[in-house]
């Protein structure tokens, strides 16, 4: 009877052991993905970092100008009309002369795009220059 006893036990550590190896194999299988994983993941963080520091280098060769937006006042001349001060003032961030036309009826508080010698508006403008 003391066979049958240690052949079970011996049977159930054998059992014991097989169970715990598919476990450490797992485990290893997992810890194994998952650093490939990371490695992955931190390569392609690594190469998209490069290529924007790359793509800003290239970009150095040609610096983007800062416009930064101002406002005066001009007297209109006899003959002046809204078409003539935007052809003088207008300047590339405007869609259009209309565009430039409207905002500048706008901040003058316009109806009509009609002018009167001798009297004031006030234009905005763009300059790379700043001013203080």
């Amino acid at each position: 009877m003391k066979k049958n006893r240690i052949y079970k036990s011996n049977k159930n550590n054998h059992s014991v052991k097989k169970a715990a190896r598919a476990l450490s194999i797992k485990r290893t299988l997992a810890l194994f993905s998952f650093s490939v994983f990371l490695i992955a993941a931190l390569s392609i963080s690594c190469f998209s970092f490069w290529s924007q520091a790359q793509m800003n280098d290239a970009g150095d060769d040609s610096k983007e100008v800062v416009l930064h937006k101002y406002y005066t006042r001009i007297e209109v001349q006899y003959g002046d009309t809204m078409w003539d001060i935007a052809s003088r003032y207008y300047s590339e961030p405007y869609y259009n002369y209309n565009s430039y036309i409207n905002e500048i009826m706008l901040i003058n508080r316009m109806l009509e795009p009609e002018l009167t010698a001798g009297s004031y508006i006030i234009i905005p403008y763009y300059s790379a220059e700043l001013i203080l």
